[in-house]
């Protein structure tokens, strides 16, 4: 997920992950997986306050290591969010 850099900040994409969550559409949604990068401190924040605000448990674990990306990125962590029964 993605949002410009004019409108960082403003907590859009918690409020765009919190849409689609509440949507009838995905009510029967109970677990999200995301990967972030360590240092994608922005994307951390997004998916704490999501856990937070739903009282989520989640885990993490290496998802794709330096190796995977012959040392040209940073290792990616899946995270994987268990949300309450709505």
């Amino acid at each position: 997920m993605g949002v410009d850099s004019h409108y960082r900040g403003n907590d859009i994409a918690r409020m765009m992950l919190q849409g689609l969550l509440n949507s009838n559409h995905l009510a029967h949604i109970t677990t999200i997986e995301t990967t972030i990068s360590p240092s994608n401190q922005a994307s951390k924040r997004v998916f704490e306050k999501l856990i937070a605000q739903y009282g989520a448990s989640f885990t993490q674990e290496t998802m794709f290591a330096l190796e995977d990306f012959n040392h040209a990125h940073e290792e990616e962590m899946l995270y994987t969010i268990q949300l309450k029964e709505k």
